[in-house]
């Protein structure tokens, strides 16, 4: 409860006025103890407010926030845990994104192609804004949110849309504790008429959400 509204707002154009940068996050849950998204809206990008919606909001009447470090049992922060999860977790997550589409079958191009897209290296609305080649972060698709590598192919409404007869679309969606942090993802395969053709689930272990969504 004890963050702050300006710590989170580093990606929006639109200026932030004294009063909502002096308030508490805890302000900005409903006497129902959901999220007031009216809020935000404006302030934070899509993806951070998809991000928020993934946590639960703080509640009152269960007293104050505590720090607690999730590698010790103890939930006190140790150096050896930090380096042990850093050093093993990353590098094991970089590895592994590296092999899988280093190793995949297919056209120099289109690999060259993935590992932009596992590392949100396309040159995407966002990117150009911070090389000052655009004015606007906002998606040309939908003009509905930042053009991210997330947005580009999740969030966008034109990539939700239904694909064309004879065709079958495949959705997808991950999801972390922490990030990174242990993760999983899963999918449906639906043709045109929405009849799902089929799906999966698979477990990712330690990934950053980038990896996890895409």
């Amino acid at each position: 409860m004890g963050l702050r509204m300006w710590a989170l707002i580093d990606d929006t154009a639109r200026v932030v006025e004294p009063t909502v940068q002096g308030r508490m996050i805890c302000e900005f849950v409903t006497e129902a103890g959901t999220w007031e998204y009216s809020l935000m809206d404006g302030y934070l990008s899509h993806t951070k407010l998809l991000h928020i919606a993934s946590h639960r909001p703080p509640a009152r009447d269960q007293g104050e926030d505590s720090l607690y470090w999730t590698f010790e049992p103890t939930g006190n922060f140790s150096v050896k845990t930090a380096y042990c999860f850093l050093a093993q977790a990353g590098w094991a997550e970089e590895d592994r994104v590296w092999k899988s589409i280093w190793s995949w079958r297919g056209p120099q191009r289109v690999r060259t192609f993935l590992w932009l897209v596992a590392h949100a290296r396309l040159l995407t609305n966002e990117h150009r804004a911070r090389r000052h080649l655009t004015s606007s972060t906002l998606c040309d698709g939908c003009s509905c949110g930042q053009e991210t590598t997330l947005h580009a192919f999740r969030d966008c409404s034109r990539v939700q849309a239904r694909p064309p007869p004879k065709w079958a679309k495949l959705n997808t969606d991950g999801a972390l504790r922490g990030n990174p942090g242990l993760s999983g993802a899963g999918g449906i395969v639906r043709d045109a008429d929405g009849l799902c053709l089929g799906g999966y689930v698979r477990n990712i272990d330690y990934a950053s959400s980038t990896v996890a969504e895409l």
